[in-house]
């Protein structure tokens, strides 16, 4: 039985730094359930940053290196699924697995 895995991002927007911007925060879907896995420790401005795409706007240099830090997540977050996929874990226990993973 096949599940589906999907990892978007989403900004904190009641929440601003001392800068003045907003934590990126990851959630998971696996098999119709959700699960917060909380703050990437990454910051963007809220007028950067398009909910449509889950990624930060512009050609920036800053832009291009939190984009990448965010696929780059994104890649891991695959592997540590793909590693797992054929033992059907739950959520749960998923979340443990990659909190866990070094």
């Amino acid at each position: 039985m096949k599940t589906t895995f999907k990892v978007s991002y989403y900004l904190r927007s009641n929440y601003e730094n001392k800068e003045g911007k907003s934590p990126v925060m990851l959630r998971m879907y696996l098999g119709g359930e959700k699960a917060n896995l909380g703050s990437t420790k990454i910051f963007v401005y809220k007028s950067k940053w398009s909910n449509k795409t889950c990624r930060m706007i512009g050609r920036t240099a800053e832009a291009l290196s939190i984009n990448a830090s965010i696929d780059a997540l994104t890649t891991t977050l695959m592997q540590i699924y793909r590693k797992y996929e054929t033992d059907f874990y739950p959520i749960f226990i998923m979340l443990n697995v990659i909190r866990t993973e070094p």
